[in-house]
């Protein structure tokens, strides 16, 4: 038979156990603070959406804000940086008719960044907004759209370089836009007309100024009604008697003709030059006057070129007297670095060169003055262009060398070869050899060739 009595006892002091936990439990919650409570809910459970660690530490609100406010502020400067650079670049793209494609990269390039970064700007925006919000979004995420976003980027500038290398070989003076657009076609400098270049003839039209005979600044304006009223118009006219009643009344010399007139930009001095009778009388009377005898002319096209350089242009050698012995200077140079004997030499200045060779002894100014802003040429070298064979022998009889070469590398020999001067070439390999054999005197050494001989 079972033995009861064990049994009572083991489930007896199971009970008494039991009855000692459940106090040891009431006696701990009894001593606990009242606002503790016991979670019954699973411990999944516990991952709340609005627990701290669910959101990283750096993308917090206030963080993210200020995140998401750089990153605008920051790609919208980049953008207005490249605009500013396309926009600098507009006047070398487009000439009012043409459009230069490779130019026209530089353009269009950093406006297609533009637009890739304002398109990024507004994807990365909103992908922070997401993350703060607690959705999927990652950082991760946001570095894969960017590539993915910019990715086109590269391949498509590498297309446009290749786009237009290949239409400035095709078209080098670039696409006829305007011919599209129905606006006129410009003027091209070195186009002819009548067998002269547009450039020559606004050089002659500029240079009305000093025609020879009759003084007159415009001579194709219609003439004037009446006496003149202003030592311009007066000087214009040639009206030698008109000009020395309007300095003897006290006007002054020294103006310049106004914007919008022939000989604008240039002084009065410029408009008496001239070989005539009336022209020297009205250049005295200036001169006398006190007018500045290098006074430069202001005009774009002629900008620094003096009264002198005007008689030079014309071979006007009673003039060139006159202002030499005024003062003029030999060393004055317009905005090319062009001076006196540069004109001479280029001009052909038959009658005018011998004078300015004493005038530049006299001053101290080289033969060989090279112009400085005109590649380091010479008179020389503008006489051997011009196959102008009286004013190289008259040069280097006077100490021109023809070992000097300009910026280019390029002597007189080499300017007279360009223009197929065979005659100028000639004269001045003759000319080299005889003054060195002079030189030399009594010794019997073969002298040595200059430089293209």
């Amino acid at each position: 038979m079972m033995d009861y009595t064990k049994e009572i006892e083991r489930l007896q002091k199971a009970q008494s156990q039991a009855a000692a936990e459940q106090r040891e439990t009431a006696e701990f919650f009894a001593d606990a603070p009242s606002d503790m409570h016991i979670d019954d809910t699973p411990a999944s459970s516990d991952l709340s959406d609005d627990a701290d660690y669910d959101v990283p530490q750096a993308l917090k609100p206030e963080v993210m804000a200020t995140m998401r406010k750089g990153v605008s502020i920051g790609l919208l400067i980049i953008a207005a940086i490249l605009l500013w650079y396309a926009w600098s670049g507009v006047d070398d793209a487009w000439d009012g008719y043409y459009l230069r494609p490779f130019q026209a990269m530089f353009v269009l390039v950093p406006l297609i960044m533009v637009l890739a970064l304002l398109g990024l700007r507004q994807m990365v925006l909103q992908k922070l907004q997401s993350l703060q919000n607690g959705s999927s979004a990652s950082i991760d995420d946001i570095k894969q759209r960017i590539t993915s976003t910019l990715g086109w980027l590269p391949k498509t500038i590498m297309a446009l370089a290749l786009v237009s290398f290949g239409l400035m070989f095709l078209l080098p003076r670039g696409l006829p836009v305007g011919q599209w657009l129905g606006l006129a076609q410009p003027i091209e400098a070195d186009a002819t007309i009548a067998g002269v270049t547009i450039e020559a003839a606004t050089d002659a039209v500029a240079m009305d100024a000093v025609k020879q005979g009759d003084g007159s600044v415009a001579p194709n304006a219609p003439k004037r009604v009446g006496e003149p009223t202003t030592l311009l118009e007066a000087v214009e006219d040639g009206n030698t008697e008109v000009v020395k009643k309007l300095i003897a009344q006290g006007k002054n010399v020294n103006v310049d003709y106004p914007a919008g007139h022939p000989s604008a930009g240039l002084t009065l001095l410029h408009a008496a030059v001239g070989d005539e009778d009336n022209t020297l009388d009205i250049m005295r009377a200036l001169i006398k006057a006190g007018v500045k005898v290098d006074a430069p002319s202001t005009s774009g096209s002629f900008e620094g070129f003096t009264p002198l350089h005007a008689a030079i242009f014309g071979d006007h050698s009673e003039a060139v007297k006159l202002l030499l012995s005024s003062g003029a200077r030999m060393d004055a140079a317009d905005k090319s670095g062009w001076q006196a004997l540069h004109y001479g030499g280029f001009h052909s200045a038959v009658e005018s060169l011998p004078l300015l060779i004493a005038a530049a002894k006299l001053q101290k100014v080289p033969i060989d003055v090279p112009a400085a802003d005109s590649n380091g040429e010479t008179a020389l070298m503008k006489a051997a262009e011009r196959s102008f064979l009286r004013g190289i022998t008259l040069l280097m009889n006077a100490g021109a060398s023809l070992n000097l070469v300009d910026a280019n590398d390029q002597s007189a020999v080499d300017y007279a070869k360009r223009f197929n001067h065979h005659q100028a070439v000639k004269l001045l390999c003759m000319l080299d050899k005889n003054i060195v054999q002079k030189n030399l005197g009594a010794n019997n050494k073969q002298p040595r060739p200059a430089r293209g001989c």
